[in-house]
């Protein structure tokens, strides 16, 4: 586990300031956060790791491909990998083996009815 200390900082940004795993020690004095949709994104390493995600991989595009995922509970692993692929997280994946890597984990997680990324 990390440790993270904000001390009289001012983040003036988009979606979110602070981006850090949800393990990590952060402790926040006199800080302010200027127009961000989140102040603290917190996600899960471990999860990330086991599904075989690269560090950087933006939530959203995770989230767009579980919704796509969910709506084909009875599609094969093959197509629900296809669906991987052509969409925008597949694009950003980029090659077929980590393609495969992370629609097979992330698959695992849906038929474990698991939420991710929430």
């Amino acid at each position: 586990m990390g440790k993270l200390i904000l001390d009289e900082c001012v983040f003036d940004c988009g979606i979110a300031a602070v981006r850090a795993p949800s393990d990590m020690d952060i402790l926040a004095k006199k800080t302010q956060f200027l127009g961000a949709g989140v102040g603290f994104d917190l996600f899960e390493p471990r999860i990330q790791e086991i599904v075989g995600l690269p560090d950087g991989v933006d939530k959203k595009l995770v989230q767009e491909v579980l919704v796509l995922l969910k709506q084909k509970p009875d599609a094969s692993p093959e197509e629900m990998t296809e669906v991987v692929q052509k969409s925008r997280l597949g694009i950003w994946l980029g090659n077929t083996e980590s393609i495969t890597k992370v629609a097979t984990g992330l698959i695992a997680l849906i038929k474990a009815g698991a939420e991710f990324l929430q």
